[in-house]
């Protein structure tokens, strides 16, 4: 049971490390975007 809740808290913590990147790679391309650079 103890090795269930672990692989399911790292794969929750691998997808919002996933989820996060993700938000601000879009967030500063949307700002270089907006800021005319390429």
């Amino acid at each position: 049971m103890s090795n269930y809740v672990f692989c399911y808290s790292w794969i929750s913590v691998y997808f919002s490390k996933l989820l996060s990147t993700t938000i601000v790679f879009s967030f500063r391309r949307s700002m270089n975007t907006t800021h005319g650079i390429s």
